[in-house]
């Protein structure tokens, strides 16, 4: 495919996935909607992010936890760095290199996280009953438990 129909191709994906994203207010809402339906609590653990604070999340992920939640090249990227630089990086230095992967991936157009667009929302996991009243309201739900992380995931 020729480089200039691949780019139109990208930037028709980029534009008709994000006119039906909800935003973070959107999405806080809905479940605010759910909150006072169900006259429950329910907890928001995390909105949206800053390039520098998704890093320190990622360095902080195992590498299993980053294959299966992340997708793209700059994954192994990630991995390679922490794993095969001699001398083992820093805590400090794993992150501000996977800042730099993270702001090249992009710069690339490739997708990260809907927490740097201002699209996603953590929240503690809940009841049955709140993922079903959530996902009634259209929202997509991603139970991150099952990687070790303590959240569902909603967009």
């Amino acid at each position: 495919m020729e480089k200039k129909s691949l780019l139109a191709l990208a930037l028709v994906f980029f534009v008709s996935v994000n006119i039906f994203a909800d935003t973070v207010t959107e999405i806080l809402k809905k479940i605010k909607e759910v909150e006072r339906d169900l006259k429950v609590t329910i907890t928001v653990t995390g909105t949206t992010r800053t390039v520098q604070r998704q890093a320190e999340l990622m360095a902080n992920m195992s590498d299993n936890t980053l294959q299966s939640l992340y997708a793209g090249s700059y994954v192994n990227d990630m991995i390679n760095y922490r794993n095969a630089t001699k001398p083992k990086p820093s805590p400090s230095q794993i992150v501000q290199k996977f800042v730099e992967i993270i702001n090249k991936a992009r710069a690339e157009g490739s997708f990260v996280s809907r927490h740097l667009s201002g699209e996603a929302v953590d929240i503690a996991p809940s009841t049955s009953k709140v993922r079903s009243a959530l996902e009634s309201k259209g929202l997509t739900i991603k139970d991150e438990t099952e990687t070790g992380i303590n959240c569902w995931h909603i967009q």
